[in-house]
């Protein structure tokens, strides 16, 4: 009887392995850039925290791994267009990563938009002293100690997320 039960344990154990493993490979790969298809979903909305040297916590939306890289995905819910701020959000996120000890962070992430038709964009990640430096900058600004300084040119504003709010925005 205790036979029956443990091969009974294993064969439920077997199914739901094999249903996690099925389940954990992209049956998404159409809707996945061709970089990723036949990536394996890594990490979805796990809350990452790194203490040193700055403190950054964050959350990616997905992380793939293919050919022992990890790549991050982040999904918007606008139409595709890439602003500054997505680029820190993804340099934190790999920041995040880097300094988990897994495997090594590609040096590009996507962002998947889903206003309208699917679509991706490939974005540069900045490297960790420039997430460094961004935080410890923000840091300043946001303590006071340190003025913020504005675009040097209108393009940059009429690219800006933050544009309608900005009383020192440039747009010609």
């Amino acid at each position: 009887m205790i036979a029956v039960l443990f091969g009974i344990a294993g064969l439920i154990g077997f199914v739901l392995l094999w249903l996690v493993i099925r389940g954990s490979r992209s049956d998404h790969d159409a809707y996945l850039p061709e970089e990723l298809r036949g990536a394996t979903l890594a990490m979805s909305e796990k809350t990452l925290v790194r203490k040193k040297p700055v403190h950054v916590r964050g959350r990616p939306d997905e992380v793939w791994l293919k050919n022992g890289q990890r790549t991050i995905v982040e999904t918007k819910s606008r139409e595709g267009r890439v602003f500054e701020g997505d680029r820190m959000q993804l340099a934190a996120y790999a920041y995040l990563l880097r300094g988990d000890g897994g495997p090594p962070v590609n040096p590009y992430a996507y962002i998947r938009f889903t206003g309208g038709e699917q679509s991706f964009s490939k974005v540069k990640l900045w490297d960790d002293d420039a997430v460094i430096e961004a935080h410890r900058r923000f840091s300043q600004v946001t303590d006071g100690r340190e003025e913020p300084r504005f675009a040097k040119t209108a393009a940059l504003c009429r690219g800006c997320g933050h544009v309608e709010r900005c009383p020192s925005a440039r747009i010609a």
